[in-house]
This record gives C-alpha cells, sequence and structure tokens, in this order.
C-alpha cells in the first residue's frame, strides 16, 4: 500500500559545516555535468551563515537550455544517486505580473544518501528565478541582523503544520516580503548576478588542481611550485588587505605557477597569523586540494572576494623570475578572500606576464 502521508517539515539549528559541504557538493556537481552547467552554487538556507534550515542542500545550477540540460543531466546525476521530480515551476512572486514560463526550471533531489541530502534546481542563466535565489542568498549575507527573525519564523511554522506543501505555502509569501527588500538593496548597491569570472573555481574547496585543469581546456600543461612558506612581518600593503597592524606576523606562501614549463606567474598568499601559524599552510608541502580547502576544513571559508587588476613595468627580479622581454610590462593582481563575517581569511598578490593575458567579465545588471 502507498504511504500517502504527508512529510512534516524539519527545521533545525545552523550548522556552521553546512558551508564547506555546499561549496563542495557544487564543485562535484560543476565537474559532473560541464560543459552545459555554466554556474554552480550553493543556494537557500544552508548557503546563509547562522540561518535555521531544513537539513537539505540547495543548489542551483544554470544552464542554456532546460530541454538539452534534461537530456543530458539524467544520466550522471542518476549515478550520484539523484532522481528528477515533476516539479518544473517555481513560484511567481506576488505582485510581479510575469509570464509563468519566465519561472521554469528542472528539479532533481536526493534522499538518504552517505554525500548528503540535496534539492538541484536547474535554471535558464539570466531568468527572473535564477536571479531571485542568488539575491534572496547574497541579501541574507549582507544582513546578518535580519537572520534570527527568518530563522524563527521558519523554526515556528515548521512546529506548527506539519505538512511540507503547507509549510511551503505560507512560507512563500514572506521570501515574497523579504525579495522587496532585497530589491531596493540590490538597485542601491549595484548588486549583480555575476558570471564568467575565471576566479570562481579558486576561491572554494576542491578535490582537484584548478591551475592545471584550467591549463588543460587549452591544450596546456599548468604546474606550480611552492618556493618558500613561513611567517613575515605584514607590509603596510598586506596589513591593509588582511586588516592586522602593519609588522605584525603573518604567514606566506610564495608559488611559481608554470605554462608548458615556463614561468608565467609569481603569487603571493598572505594568512593572518590567528588561521594559518602552526598549520600546513605555513610550509612548503603540497595541500590536497589547495590552501583553500585546508581552510574550510579549519573553519574559514571564503564567501566574498574583492580584485584589483593594475599594469606596470617589472623589477629587474621579476622580469628575471618571469622570464618576460626588456620592454614587456607585467599585470599585478591583488585578491582579498573574506568569509562571512567579512573578516579577511586570505589575501594574495599575483604578478603575471601582461602578454598573453586576457581578463574577462561578465556581469548582469540588478534589474530584470
Amino acid at each position: 500500500m502507498a504511504n500517502d502521508t504527508p512529510l512534516a517539515p524539519v527545521v533545525v539549528d545552523h550548522d556552521p559545516a553546512w558551508q564547506a559541504r555546499g561549496l563542495a557538493l557544487a564543485d562535484e556537481l560543476r565537474s559532473a555535468l560541464a560543459p552545459l552547467a555554466l554556474r554552480v552554487e550553493h543556494i537557500g538556507s544552508t548557503a546563509i551563515p547562522g540561518m535555521a534550515a531544513k537539513p537539505v542542500f540547495d543548489l542551483q545550477v544554470g544552464v542554456r537550455d532546460l530541454h538539452d540540460a534534461e537530456r543530458a543531466f539524467d544520466r550522471p546525476l542518476a549515478d550520484r544517486g539523484f532522481r528528477r521530480s515533476p516539479y518544473q515551476q517555481d513560484h511567481v512572486p506576488a505582485g510581479r505580473d510575469d509570464d509563468p514560463a519566465r519561472w521554469t526550471k528542472r528539479l532533481w533531489t536526493r534522499r538518504g544518501h552517505a554525500g548528503g541530502d540535496v534539492n538541484l534546481h536547474v535554471r535558464v542563466v539570466g531568468s527572473p528565478n535564477e536571479r531571485l535565489a542568488l539575491l534572496f542568498r547574497d541579501w541574507f549575507r549582507a544582513h546578518p541582523e535580519a537572520v534570527p527573525a527568518y530563522a524563527g519564523f521558519k523554526q515556528v511554522l515548521a512546529g506548527a503544520v506539519d505538512d511540507i506543501g503547507v509549510y511551503a505555502d505560507v512560507k512563500d509569501p514572506v521570501v515574497d516580503l523579504v525579495v522587496a527588500v532585497a530589491e531596493s538593496w540590490a538597485a542601491e548597491t549595484g548588486w549583480a548576478v555575476t558570471r564568467g569570472s575565471t576566479s570562481a573555481p579558486y576561491l572554494g574547496p576542491r578535490p582537484s588542481d584548478v591551475w592545471g585543469a584550467e591549463a588543460a581546456t587549452r591544450g596546456r600543461r599548468g604546474t606550480q611550485r611552492v618556493v618558500h612558506a613561513g611567517e613575515v612581518p605584514a607590509s603596510a600593503e598586506v596589513a591593509k588587505l588582511l586588516g592586522v597592524p602593519a609588522g605584525d606576523p603573518v604567514v606566506v606562501r610564495r608559488r611559481i605557477m608554470y605554462l608548458d614549463d615556463q614561468p608565467c606567474e609569481s603569487t603571493d598568499t598572505y594568512y593572518p597569523a590567528r588561521i594559518a601559524a602552526g598549520t600546513r599552510l605555513a610550509g612548503t608541502a603540497r595541500i590536497r586540494g589547495g590552501a583553500v580547502t585546508l581552510l574550510a576544513e579549519l573553519g574559514h571559508v571564503g564567501v566574498l572576494a574583492r580584485e584589483e587588476v593594475t599594469a606596470r613595468m617589472p623589477t629587474d627580479e621579476e622580469r628575471e623570475l618571469l622570464r618576460a622581454g626588456p620592454d614587456e610590462p607585467v599585470l599585478r593582481l591583488t585578491r582579498v578572500t573574506l568569509d562571512d563575517a567579512h573578516r579577511p581569511v586570505q589575501a594574495e598578490i599575483m604578478t603575471m606576464r601582461a602578454r598573453h593575458q586576457r581578463l574577462h567579465y561578465e556581469l548582469r545588471s540588478g534589474t530584470g
């Protein structure tokens, strides 16, 4: 006999481990669903620091065409324990005179799996429902003072109803209210869905060598070598990036990046001593998954990166190290990565030969 008893909603307190686990799941699915998966994001309440949530990870995949994705994703997702749901329509926020066809999606779910329970939402890039999921997450991340009230509402609601469908129906208008406030914030701050950044894969935990994988997509061989690691006094620039007093000890790892065995970039990565002192970050041994994976294991997950790019002529040391030509400039990229409390967890200063370099950015406006 079929069990028609409705499932009761379960909302639990926030688990700090959700952030790293969500990033790892996104990385796994990004590899499994390439090349159709243009963007994979950890979304929903488990992606918001401090937020109570159902113990189910929500992930979003952005694609060009839902029908193509449906055909291509079924097999690799089934191999990972997912089943495609018949549910294909997202809620359209109240007050929006929008064609519901713009709010379609595909949904795969996974339950009772060793890799974790997951709702995988596949939406069209640039669609309003793809944008709404990211705006909802990012607004709460930027307004931690609003998290306790929304978390409390969900916990009270979960205790008052015994049907997950009723729970979702009651919650939708409250989400609409949050989104209305978030839209004003997006307009005021210039928030936008950012696409196409080649930096993104370097910001979260990962099981593989991202530099090697990136080079391989161009038919090239990418390698790297850590040539120095240890504590140094923070320069004025590094102190400003990490928010520590100048002269205070920080941990640095210097890497040389090679493309087809030719040096192409020098990267100095700095960490606050409170995070990195006495850890493998302070040594030259290879770290499986990279330093950001170890940072996540230590409880420091980056959720925001700020970058600045400048161009100048190299120093004699840089010219010799990178084998740059006598009149060849270098690009200098400075990146600081912040955690969910907007505390810097690492700062990187990358110097690279300008020849053959291309900076590619895609930004979607905060409207529509």
